[in-house]
Formats: C-alpha cells, structure tokens, sequence
C-alpha cells in the first residue's frame, strides 16, 4: 500500500508551519480563495532554464496540490494570481509541480513569486 504523503507528511508541517494565504485571481473573475501554504518569501533556490543552468533565489510559496484540488483550482488558474502571505503583497509569475512518490496530485507545486505592483 503506497504512503499517502498529504496526510501523513505534508499534513502536520503545513499544520504546524503553514499560513493563510489570501490570492485573489486575475479578471475577468477576481475570485477569492483562502488557501495554507508555506511562506517561502525569504527566497529559495531555483534553476533558471537555458544552456547553462544558474541557480538563483525568488520568493516563492508552496501549496499542496491536494487543497487546490478540493477547491477546485488546477497550477494555471494561479498564473499572475495576487496573493497576500504575511502582510506582503506578491504576484505568481510561474509555478512547477514538485509530485511525491505517489504522483503529482499527492505532492506540491511550488510558486514562484514577484513582488505585487
């Protein structure tokens, strides 16, 4: 029987060190959702694509796929979203699934942020 890595891994930390983030969709719909991530505003590392890869730091924030499933939200609908984290304002400029060994919708996608205009 395959680890379900929502509840038992990923459930406690975003329990534990997880936020509200508030995003607000692009129009024409601006809807609202209220989703727990991980504040990674301070920066992580990220490969940036070319011939030679270059790591660099953006502010990102992680969600888990599950909870964007179950309010009904794929990894695109987020795209130059707004999201409030921790009293910053940001901008998801681009995104990239980070699946568990139990696939994509068992892991996380990772957002990567700009500061909002």
């Amino acid at each position: 029987m395959p680890i379900n890595y929502t509840n038992l891994l990923y459930g406690p930390v975003y329990r534990t060190l997880g936020v509200d983030m508030t995003f607000v969709l692009p129009p024409p719909g601006n809807e609202v959702y209220i989703i727990r991530g991980l504040d990674k505003t301070a920066g992580v590392d990220v490969q940036t694509e070319g011939d030679i890869g270059i790591q660099t730091v953006r502010p990102a924030a992680i969600l888990r796929m599950a909870d964007l499933a179950t309010v009904d939200l794929a990894p695109d609908d987020l795209m130059d979203a707004l999201v409030d984290i921790s009293g910053g304002s940001w901008k998801v400029r681009s995104y990239y699934p980070k699946p568990s060994p139990g696939g994509e919708a068992d892991g996380e996608l990772w957002l990567i942020l700009v500061e909002a205009p």
